[in-house]
């Protein structure tokens, strides 16, 4: 029995003795435990002031930006309305273009007619004014003619009076004294020519044979005629210088 006694307590000696080893690993493990705990504690306590500081930085950012959001929001809505506005303001604008784009296509159009018009009025101007400057080198051309007939006319007056003076002095009645000639002389010369057969003068002759003659004074009677001058002609034979038997003092008168 006392053996088993011994025995007995020895065990629970043992027993006691690595309890409290265990105890006292679990005091120091304890320790230590609590030792984490308190710095991972701390840690934790830093970490969470720093993340409530973050966290009031983050909301107050977060309200600075909701405020921003609200004044951007604001304002492109206004943008918005404002763009909305030019853009009807833009379409109203086209539309009136539009209009002006038509209206200036219909003015162009009547223009090109009124061009066409004035090209075809000036075409048919041109051709009228070139007929009017032919027509006025034609006039220029009998103005020349007339003033040359006027010369003509004016130096066949010249010789008219020449012609008259001529036939006057020719016609006046010679001195008794100069009548009285050898009689043979005058058996042997040719009869006076009678006043309407007077020679042509040299002015108007100059050396023509008698046809060349003839036509020379139709064209000067027909010059005469064409001016005006009819009464230069002969009433008779209608000749400048004619040979019927109307004298021809009355031609010139």
């Amino acid at each position: 029995m006392s053996e088993d006694h011994e025995n007995d307590v020895a065990y629970w000696r043992n027993k006691a003795e690595e309890t409290e080893r265990e105890l006292e690993d679990f005091r120091e493990s304890s320790q230590m435990l609590e030792k984490e705990l308190e710095n991972s504690l701390e840690q934790s306590d830093k970490t969470i002031k720093e993340l409530r500081l973050k966290n009031n930085a983050l909301l107050l950012e977060n309200d600075t930006l909701k405020d921003k959001y609200d004044d951007l929001q604001r304002a492109t809505e206004a943008h918005i309305s404002e763009l909305e506005e030019e853009t009807e303001q833009w379409h109203k604008r086209e539309e009136d273009y539009v209009k002006c784009i038509r209206e200036l296509e219909q003015k162009n159009d009547d223009l090109e007619r009124s061009q066409r018009a004035l090209f075809t009025s000036l075409a048919e101007f041109e051709t009228k004014l070139n007929n009017a400057l032919e027509r006025n080198v034609f006039l220029e051309s009998e103005l020349d003619e007339k003033e040359s007939l006027k010369a003509m006319v004016q130096r066949l007056k010249d010789e008219a009076r020449d012609l008259k003076q001529e036939i006057h002095v020719r016609n006046k009645p010679e001195p008794e004294k100069n009548r009285i000639v050898d009689s043979n002389k005058i058996e042997g010369s040719d009869p006076p020519p009678s006043p309407g057969h007077m020679p042509p003068l040299k002015s108007l002759s100059n050396g023509m044979a008698p046809p060349s003659r003839i036509s020379a004074m139709n064209i000067v009677g027909d010059l005469l005629r064409r001016v005006g001058l009819e009464r230069l002609l002969c009433a008779r034979c209608d000749r400048i210088k004619c040979t019927c038997s109307t004298p021809i003092l009355s031609a010139f008168q």
